[in-house]
């Protein structure tokens, strides 16, 4: 059986990388994507794939930590003022797994548009399995958001 996730990922939150946010663009408001990618990687790392994060994630202060969420970041086309698109994210995730000796012929992408919990429980049965010959790194948005007005605050100049 797989290390439990909830134990052995980290909780890295976008904008919290360096003092007030200012290691990533944008202070990683649109970082959303790449962040998850990176909790992912280090929740791999922690299973024995240590080829693709450090075994030990030492937080968002850390320039190991800041270094790989930037090249994640940049291979997944992340813009700081758009965020990131289900094609960049797949294919710099591909990149990325390439680059650390995983190649596409070791792993399966499976996707859908409108994921439930039964559909998630299904992909994710061989992490609790017995004895895994498989290991499953799920990742999912939970909502998009867009601007549908622009909101102009006038604040007092002193």
């Amino acid at each position: 059986m797989w290390k439990d996730p909830i134990t052995s990922t980290p909780s890295i939150i976008q904008t919290d990388f360096g003092p007030f946010g200012q290691s990533l663009p944008g202070d990683g408001e649109a970082y959303c994507g790449p962040t998850s990618m990176v909790m992912g990687l280090y929740w791999l790392s922690a299973n024995g794939f240590t080829q693709v994060a450090p075994v030990v994630y030492n937080g968002e202060d850390d320039p190991v930590a800041i270094n790989l969420e930037r090249v994640v970041a940049g291979l997944m086309l992340t813009s700081s003022e758009s965020g990131s698109f289900v094609d960049g994210m797949t294919s710099g995730m591909a990149d990325y797994l390439s680059a650390c000796g995983i190649g596409p012929d070791l792993y399966q992408l499976t996707s859908t548009s409108n994921p439930d919990l039964a559909w998630l429980a299904d992909q994710l049965a061989p992490n609790v399995s017995e004895s895994p010959q498989t290991i499953v790194l799920a990742n999912f948005a939970v909502g998009w958001f867009s601007v549908s007005q622009t909101t102009t605050y006038d604040y007092p100049h002193f």
